[in-house]
């Protein structure tokens, strides 16, 4: 009896050492005990098929593998084909070299001569700018390098860069951003021209991309144009007088509106479909003197810089009317340009101080307020800051340096409106002439631009 029992348990402990030989000999347990996930088919991969490292992320019955022929997106440098057991081709991203946010552009206007467009690569995670082939391009128009700043802008909803020539010939330029390369092909109706009578000096696009307007200083005129793939055609009533010098135009962000001026506000609402401007009651707006630098928010909000008094104002707005909630000391001595951070800071090129000026938007409706953020202005190393660019995320800044011909990238504390300059380019980087007078920013369209969180 005692023998036949002692027999069985020998049986029994033979048995789990021949099967724990089978098992852990195995392809299947040597990638588990490797960090991998477990292979479907315990066959051995073959050499074309090289294992990725777990990184905590992967189902638990996928095998994953790398193929070798599989081609890395040469913009966003995020694909990777991976396979399951029944060969099912999924895309897991995985960083294999830098990734691209989007194109940076800026104008560089020269007097008499036909202004120049450069275009540059933006990396999203270092910020920096490399210039993409083919940069720069010439406008199509004759340009002018007068004091402005709103020479560019991008149309997000249609993929268009706009482009306003203010030369002898008067015209606008019109592009189709290519958003996977950055290219720039110019429509076909491009340039198209602007009435001959006054300066133009401010650009701006409804957020549909249509209507197009571009004011005058000298007559105190607004343009607008219906734009499509194939005309710019000026709306019923164009131009329409502004009652007031036009320095900055912008967009209220639903697009019901318009603000033009520089001694005073002009406000229009605007008829999308048409094109057509009609002046609001109580139109134009004191505002202080030389209100310029507009820039908008989700909440209908306007801001403005006081260029002549050194202040930066807040407005909220009722059917477009602007009222006045908050007038700060902007610390700034020639603020020309300003743009609207998502997180909540109205920021503004000092030209003449050669420096960014960040302020925060505190409260809603009538309880809003600027303040001032800690460690502003903050230096931009160039020469003539006088116009702003924010990266598709905003984590970084960009501020045309004009008269230097540079740029100056800052990487943006969302938290506390912060800016850390992380480079400039070498004086001279966009030509030995001329002046930058505008920039725009237009996204990558990649499955790894989508990859990226905002801030």
């Amino acid at each position: 009896m005692k023998q036949s029992l002692k027999f069985s348990f020998l049986l029994f402990v033979l048995a789990v050492f021949v099967l724990a030989a089978v098992y852990f000999g195995s392809p299947r347990a040597t990638l588990a005990q490797d960090g991998y996930p477990p292979v479907g088919d315990p066959g051995t991969p073959t050499s074309d098929e090289t294992p990725i490292p777990n990184e905590g992320t992967n189902p638990a019955n996928e095998n994953v593998i790398q193929e070798e022929d599989t081609p890395v997106d040469p913009i966003g440098g995020l694909e990777q084909k991976i396979k399951d057991s029944s060969q099912q081709i999924v895309v897991a991203p995985q960083l294999t070299e830098a990734k691209v946010d989007g194109f940076l552009y800026a104008y560089l206007a020269i007097d008499t001569l036909n202004a120049a467009i450069y275009g540059y690569k933006v990396d999203a995670v270092t910020g920096g700018l490399s210039l993409l082939d083919g940069f720069p391009v010439a406008s199509g128009g004759e340009s002018e390098d007068a004091q402005i700043s709103e020479s560019l802008v991008y149309d997000s909803t249609n993929g268009r860069l706009f482009a306003l020539n203010r030369g002898a010939t008067k015209t606008v330029s019109v592009f189709n951003v290519n958003n996977v390369t950055g290219a720039l092909t110019p429509l076909t109706y491009s340039p198209f021209d602007l009435p001959l009578s006054g300066d133009y000096w401010c650009l701006a696009v409804h957020p549909s991309g249509s209507p197009l307007v571009a004011a005058s200083t000298d007559d105190g005129q607004v343009v607008s144009y219906n734009i499509t793939s194939s005309s710019a055609t000026a709306a019923a009533g164009s131009p329409y007088d502004s009652d007031s010098n036009a320095f900055s135009c912008e967009f209220s962000q639903s697009g019901q509106y318009v603000y033009i001026g520089t001694s005073s506000v002009k406000g229009y609402s605007v008829n999308q479909s048409t094109g057509v401007l009609t002046a609001l009651a109580g139109s134009p707006f004191a505002a202080g003197s030389t209100p310029i630098a507009y820039a908008t928010d989700e909440e209908g909000r306007l801001f403005l810089s006081n260029i002549s008094a050194g202040t930066v104002r807040a407005f909220t707005t009722d059917n477009g009317i602007p009222t006045e909630r908050s007038n700060i000391a902007s610390v700034l001595t020639s603020a020309v340009d300003g743009i609207v951070h998502a997180a909540g800071f109205y920021i503004v090129a000092d030209r003449i101080g050669n420096r960014v000026g960040v302020y925060k938007i505190n409260g809603s409706g009538s309880s809003t307020s600027l303040l001032a953020v800690a460690g502003q202005p903050f230096a931009s190393g160039g020469l003539w800051t006088d116009t702003l660019a924010l990266s598709r995320t905003g984590a970084y800044l960009y501020a045309g340096n004009g008269d230097s011909r540079n740029i100056t990238s800052y990487r943006v504390n969302v938290s506390t409106g912060a800016l850390s300059n992380i480079g400039t380019l070498a004086a001279n980087a966009l030509g030995s002439s001329g002046r930058i007078t505008g920039m725009a920013f237009a996204p990558i369209e990649t499955a790894a631009s989508n990859a990226g969180e905002f801030f």
